[in-house]
């Protein structure tokens, strides 16, 4: 038992020793909105001019096919999604931006670990798109703002101001 107690005190004081030296490290830039793909590889931003940038270790880039946008999230892989300028909702395609088919609008998106987009409506409805359609979630929800864990299960901030799980 007091070798245990011991151990368990050990890693208490390493642990907060390894906080305690934690620090944050500028990317540099400014930003209206920001995600990460990959882990950490990759960060995404919505840059002070709306343009849609990644930072992958070497300084910040435009990407390509230029595009402006309100928000942005990234899927696992690497993909961005934004809000465009139009409230449309367009996915990177390494080269350029395509509008994900369904014609939705948004003010808000997140993605999750199927690389499926999820938005806060116009009307402030939650929407899923699976590659093909957007679909309304049951409930009658209503959001700001949105997250979506890796497994597809949302969260708002609700018109409420409350945090909502579905």
């Amino acid at each position: 038992m007091k070798k245990t107690v011991s151990l368990l005190a050990l890693f208490l004081v390493l642990h907060i020793a390894a906080a305690a030296q934690a620090e944050w490290k500028s990317l540099g830039g400014v930003g209206r909105d920001v995600a990460v793909s990959g882990g950490v590889s990759t960060a995404w931003t919505i840059g002070s001019d709306q343009g849609i940038y990644y930072h992958s270790g070497g300084g910040w880039q435009q990407y390509p096919g230029g595009g402006r946008g309100y928000a942005i999230a990234a899927s696992s892989d690497g993909t961005p999604f934004v809000i465009g300028l139009d409230n449309g909702i367009y996915k990177g395609t390494g080269n350029g931006w395509v509008e994900l088919p369904g014609g939705g609008k948004g003010k808000d998106i997140a993605v999750d670990g199927r690389g499926n987009a999820w938005v806060i409506g116009m009307d402030g409805a939650i929407y899923s798109h699976n590659g093909f359609i957007w679909s309304i979630l049951p409930g009658g929800g209503l959001g700001h703002r949105i997250t979506v864990s890796h497994t597809g299960v949302p969260l708002v901030i609700g018109l409420d101001s409350a945090i909502w799980r579905y």
